[in-house]
């Protein structure tokens, strides 16, 4: 009977009636697509991996500068100390109405999040990165003194707090973070800082991976090629697809190309014979020539954009 009058006054909700997740777009269509919902979901934790100087910074001010667009406050906990204004106002970051967070534990900046993640205000957060988080019990240590999971238990407690926070307050987090080869191990195996708990609570794992292959400008080399792969979703089923990307120095993983492909694989822009099409308007002879037209008109790449995306 007290059951039954417990089950009668109990709020519980279908579960028809959750919304279905929300995003922001990276600024590159091709990995929105990949993504199935169209970027970094909200109420998520969203993970970015890759070796050192594979795009993971990059990648996460790009989406802040597409949730600037649609006036989502954003905070970067900057926890590697490496804050680079320059380069952030370059991408086209408004880095006048951007919260940092440099704090000498990761205490102290974790904590901050939280803070932030019990407001209603939407936010999109980036922890960069996970290995930069100092602990208060490391950094109360001399450098020879061992300290056993610290980094993995801090995470683990962060993760199981922020998570239903995220949900409720429809908040997004973007965590960065480094990969690394295990060495001793039977074959060399990657492996990522935070420990186990991380990779348990993420929802989407998005890994970056230099291809290896330069992007050049005459006999200049000016970017890298790169690419991106879908490692984890539970938010679309899209693992394991990955797509094309290429970084030009200074400027960041660059739209045009990414629009290019994406109009290309939908048949809006075509190829006839070595040259490319967009309608009826020729847009060069050989891939370079086309991309270099989309580049120098901005107006041409929205256009489009905008065939791609009602196609």
């Amino acid at each position: 009977m007290v059951c039954k009058v417990y089950w009668e006054y109990m709020d519980i909700p279908r579960a028809s009636s959750v919304a279905k997740v929300d995003s922001i777009s990276t600024g590159l269509p091709q990995l929105n697509k990949i993504t199935g919902i169209g970027g970094v979901p909200f109420g998520r934790i969203t993970e970015i991996s890759g070796k050192w100087s594979s795009g993971k910074t990059t990648l996460a001010l790009q989406t802040i500068i597409e949730a600037q667009k649609k006036n989502i406050e954003c905070i970067f906990f900057d926890s590697e100390f490496s804050w680079d204004d320059g380069y952030a106002r370059s991408l086209g970051v408004d880095t006048d109405s951007l919260y940092l967070l440099q704090k000498p534990t990761a205490e102290e900046g974790l904590d901050a999040l939280l803070a932030v993640a019990r407001t209603e205000k939407n936010f999109l957060m980036v922890i960069d990165s996970v290995g930069g988080l100092h602990p208060a019990d490391e950094a109360g240590k001399d450098s020879g003194e061992r300290t056993i999971g610290a980094q993995a238990g801090l995470i683990a407690r962060f993760c199981r707090k922020i998570v239903p926070l995220l949900v409720y307050n429809h908040h997004a987090l973007i965590v960065l973070n480094h990969e690394y080869t295990e060495i001793g191990a039977l074959r060399p195996t990657v492996k990522t800082s935070g420990g186990e708990k991380l990779a348990y609570h993420k929802s989407l794992w998005i890994r970056l991976t230099r291809t290896g292959i330069n992007v050049k400008k005459g006999d200049a080399i000016i970017g890298y090629k790169a690419e991106a792969e879908i490692r984890k979703n539970k938010v679309a089923s899209t693992e394991r697809q990955s797509c094309a990307l290429e970084m030009e120095y200074g400027k960041g993983f660059i739209g045009e190309t990414d629009s290019f492909e994406t109009a290309l694989e939908k048949g809006v822009i075509e190829k006839r014979g070595n040259s490319f099409f967009f309608g009826e308007r020729k847009l060069g002879v050989g891939r370079n020539n086309a991309l270099n037209a989309l580049r120098e008109d901005s107006e041409l790449t929205t256009m489009i954009d905008s065939a791609s995306s009602s196609s």
